[in-house]
């Protein structure tokens, strides 16, 4: 090794080592207002979504059309009413709720926008 090649090596010997970079934050797909799961589906009838994407892993409603239901204020047990979504017909929403053959004690939490809509959809329906 030549004159140069040491000089090199003991330049960056002292060198302080870059440190490590902090992990990215950590992504949510439901806001902190969220009581129990979140669901993002697109709505197909005035109480029932395809569900396209659900927090927690592996969720058994995923790619299925599903029945949105609430418990009265009144009477939170069983049974169940529906929950309008007319008004938001062909627009994916976020609903908070408990999942099981339906999604039932739901709430709306976000309804998007068309073009969010749009988009949305559009990349959803690439093949997976």
């Amino acid at each position: 090794m030549g004159i140069a090649g040491l000089a090199f090596a003991a330049i960056t010997a002292f060198q302080p080592v870059a440190a490590a970079a902090d992990p990215p934050p950590l992504m949510r797909l439901c806001p902190n207002i969220v009581r129990s799961t979140c669901f993002i589906g697109y709505v197909t009838a005035a109480n029932k979504i395809i569900v396209l994407l659900a927090s927690g892993p592996h969720n058994a409603l995923i790619d299925r059309e599903v029945e949105v239901l609430t418990s009265p204020a009144v009477q939170p047990a069983a049974p169940f009413a529906e929950v309008d979504l007319s008004a938001q017909i062909g627009r994916v929403v976020m609903l908070d709720g408990i999942g099981g053959e339906r999604i039932h004690d739901a709430r709306v939490v976000f309804v998007a926008d068309p073009i969010l809509t749009a988009l949305y959809l559009a990349l959803a329906a690439q093949p997976r």
